[in-house]
Formats: C-alpha cells, structure tokens, sequence
C-alpha cells in the first residue's frame, strides 16, 4: 500500500505514462477528463474517503510502478515506469489488487483498459466484456478477471 506521501510522485508517474502510451489514442476532451481524474486535490479526497487505494512498486527508493482500485473492484490506474518494463512490476501490482479484493469479498475485478495496456491485462487473467468503446474523447477495452 502506498503512503500519503508517495501520492504525488505516483500521480507524476501516471501522468508520464499517461501522455506517453495512452493519450495518443485520445481525442483532447479526454485528455483533459484524464488528467482532471488524477488531480492531486480529488485524489487525496477519494482514498480519505476509502473509495480508491494506490499500491506502489519501489526499487532502490524510486517509484517503479503504481495502481490504483476503487471500491476494491475496479482498476483505475497501473502505470509502470519505461526503466522497469518487463521486469513483472504491473504482475505484482495487479496481485496485490487481486488479493485486496478477495479478502473484500469480491469474485472479480474490472478495468476499462487502454489500447496499449490491453494485452497485458489479457495475460494476467481479464476477458474482454465488450468491444472496444469510444465515450468522452477516450477509447477503453471493458474488461473483467474473475478471482
């Protein structure tokens, strides 16, 4: 689980990661939601208020990677850092979330994963629930894992 003073670093990492490897698929109004979604301000709110957990990935002091669930069942964001690539820093993340929503209670997580990430999410267990949607200026894969 991440500490209260990791937040900003995890949320300039999703940020990189998001202009990077996500928003080129996006229209500008989707961009913006995005980016609004990861506001600092409203990101601290919503795990004050219990309703989105980050857990974070360190090696030697620096941020690898980060996730983050809402309501114990849904993966908002997973960003791994370019250096940490392929090193199965996004696998443990999503264990981690697995766990957490297991021992909530749950039989399955969802994500609206990106073009660019749906394929990894495929290989950690998600199914496609429905073709790829376009809403918003943002295009998302509706996927599920059953636990």
């Amino acid at each position: 689980m991440m500490r209260g003073e990791e937040l900003g670093e995890a949320l300039t990492l999703a940020r990189h990661g998001f202009r990077k490897f996500v928003a080129p698929d996006f229209l500008p109004q989707g961009v913006a939601a995005f980016l609004a979604y990861i506001e600092i301000g409203q990101t601290a709110q919503r795990i004050a208020d219990g309703t989105l957990e980050f857990w974070v990935c360190k090696f030697a002091g620096q941020m690898a990677g980060m996730l983050a669930m809402r309501n114990r069942g849904h993966i908002s964001l997973l960003f791994v850092d370019e250096a940490h690539f392929r090193r199965g820093v996004a696998r443990k993340l999503a264990e981690a979330a697995f766990d957490a929503a297991r021992k909530s209670g749950k039989e399955r997580v969802s994500v609206h994963a990106s073009p660019y990430a749906a394929g990894f999410y495929r290989a950690v267990g998600f199914k496609d629930t429905d073709a790829e949607k376009h809403e918003n200026g943002m295009v998302y894969v509706p996927m599920e894992c059953i636990l």
